[in-house]
């Protein structure tokens, strides 16, 4: 997946918010589509939300790569991402032929939009700050800063000929007393979350849905 040429979907972002319990839960809303809904041969990532405490730029992208590889991984279907498309109209898409040029990418990769499918996803994070007591190696006491948070993801699922929806995914978590970083990870418990959310969408398309690995057609001129 090369050439960032997708521009940015607007979406409304979560507001920052108090938590005082540790837990989490998980939902899922299936329509009416669903029943009619053919094979999918390709999932589109579309542009995913992303708010979280000490977010960068390059975080957004691995966070729709690696539900990209989740899905290569899993099902063996074509998966494309947010730079191999391009949106056309400004705001939230409604209508994902018409607003979009995935039916002239699909075409590169000989799927129709009937057989292919797109999820829209979200992850945010809204957290206070806190401190707590410590004691020094000295003896000493002092306070130290901890956060509370409340991880959320949501994947919203649509049947890419017609936008309808197919499927919802929720899952939360509540955390207090977050991880350390590492050296290749700033925030291992948010991605150790976001991946699991992963596999769980993964799971649940294949069980709901059948899913036709394939090798993809080399690219053609169009």
């Amino acid at each position: 997946m090369t050439g960032c040429r997708c521009t940015t979907i607007l979406l409304t972002l979560a507001a920052c918010l108090a938590m005082t319990a540790c837990g989490h839960g998980k939902s899922v809303k299936r329509y009416e589509y669903l029943k009619e809904a053919p094979s999918v041969q390709a999932v589109v990532i579309l542009q995913p939300e992303c708010y979280f405490r000490k977010m960068a730029s390059y975080q957004v992208y691995q966070t729709w790569n690696d539900l990209a590889a989740e899905f290569t991984r899993r099902t063996g279907v074509v998966v494309i991402g947010p730079d191999e498309y391009r949106v056309l109209v400004k705001g939230l898409l409604t209508n994902l032929v018409q607003e979009t040029d995935l039916e002239v990418v699909l075409r590169k990769y000989g799927i129709k939009p009937q057989n292919a499918i797109a999820v829209r996803m979200t992850l945010t994070e809204s957290w206070q700050q806190g401190e707590r007591a410590i004691v020094n190696e000295d003896g000493s006491r002092g306070l130290a800063a901890e956060f509370e948070s409340k991880f959320e993801y949501s994947a919203d699922v649509y049947h890419i000929d017609t936008s309808r929806p197919l499927l919802s995914l929720a899952k939360e978590h509540n955390v207090r007393g977050l991880q350390l970083p590492t050296s290749a990870d700033a925030r291992p418990e948010l991605t150790e979350f976001a991946r699991s959310s992963y596999q769980g969408l993964v799971e649940l398309l294949s069980s709901e849905m059948k899913l036709t690995a394939g090798k993809p057609l080399a690219h053609l001129d169009v």
